[in-house]
């Protein structure tokens, strides 16, 4: 919920600026990313737990490595990490249409 009270002044206030918002995008998919890979680091200790015998060690390995490439991309897309573009100024211009 505090999110959407963050991004709804960020998308429509003239004061913030574009460095605001870049660190804001940053910081929000930081956040997200952070949560995803600790659910996952849950879920793989679950699944170890669930598959103890050596024989099936290999399932817990594969979906580890699957978690390692996750946590990968999730972090070079944090560093490119850029706010979107505002339409601010399309729904101030459309405001000024006269209607028929």
């Amino acid at each position: 919920m505090t999110q959407f009270h963050v991004q709804r002044p960020a998308y429509l206030s003239p004061t913030w600026t574009f460095h605001t918002c870049s660190s804001l995008v940053r910081y929000e998919g930081f956040t997200v990313a952070l949560a995803v890979e600790i659910v996952g680091l849950m879920m793989l200790m679950r699944i170890n737990a669930i598959y103890p015998s050596p024989s099936h060690k290999w399932i817990v390995k594969l979906l580890g490595t699957l978690l390692l490439v996750e946590t990968i991309v999730n972090c070079w897309l944090i560093t490119r990490g850029e706010r979107t573009f505002s339409f601010r100024h399309v729904v101030n211009n459309l405001k000024h249409i006269p209607r028929t």
